[in-house]
């Protein structure tokens, strides 16, 4: 997991290019909350060595997929407009 990329992808979703996309592909803007929750989560395991950091990098992705998984995609949205 890499801060300057977890930064990268911050910046691309609060931009107004991001924030067009977001809306084109869900209906509404976005605050870019689990960008943000990947940078917060990457700066505070930067200091974590070892396995230590691997386990807790799993668990974040676990948890992220999990999360994604419960709020849908946007073929959802697209369903309701082509009815």
């Amino acid at each position: 997991m890499s801060c300057f990329t977890a930064w990268s992808e911050v910046m691309e979703c609060m931009s107004i290019g991001g924030q067009v996309r977001h809306y084109y592909r869900y209906g509404d803007l976005t605050t870019c909350d689990k960008e943000t929750d990947k940078l917060n989560f990457c700066l505070k395991n930067s200091l974590s060595t070892g396995e230590v950091r691997e386990k807790a990098i799993q668990e974040f992705y676990k948890q992220t997929l999990q999360d994604n998984l419960k709020r849908g995609s946007s073929e959802d949205i697209w369903e309701a407009k082509d009815v």
